[in-house]
């Protein structure tokens, strides 16, 4: 009756989901198709346990949420990799008018460090 005409609708479009959602490039829309597919298949299989094709489509759809979201991940690292690799630009700076050769104003820096919230106070600066 109706709800074998529902299971087909149900399974057929969750099929047709995972076929279009594999050419999507946008993870947005593709993650929607693939959770799609897993309502459908999953409302399916509440009626009709054990159904083959639900089950296939819901197998699918968590292999390639899984393979895609591996894909994307390695892909934002690779990214964020290569942003770290490439050349930084340095502006030079004016010389600061402080009268200190740039190994005083070094070492002046490395003994200034007044933010150090260690608890070594009897007042030496360890290097």
């Amino acid at each position: 009756g109706d709800e074998e005409v529902t299971r087909g609708v149900k399974t057929n479009l969750a099929a047709l989901l995972l076929d279009v959602a594999k050419g999507e490039s946008e993870p947005s829309v593709w993650k929607s198709m693939y959770a799609e597919t897993i309502e459908l298949s999953n409302q399916v299989l509440k009626v009709f346990p054990g159904d083959e094709s639900a089950e296939a489509n819901l197998r699918a759809a968590d292999a390639w949420i899984a393979h895609r979201t591996q894909v994307l991940d390695k892909a934002e690292t690779a990214e964020f990799l290569g942003k770290m690799n490439e050349p930084r630009v340095v502006v030079a700076a004016s010389p600061p008018s402080d009268g200190l050769s740039d190994e005083q104003r070094a070492r002046r820096m490395l003994l200034d460090d007044d933010d150090d919230d260690d608890d070594n106070d009897n007042g030496k600066d360890e290097l």
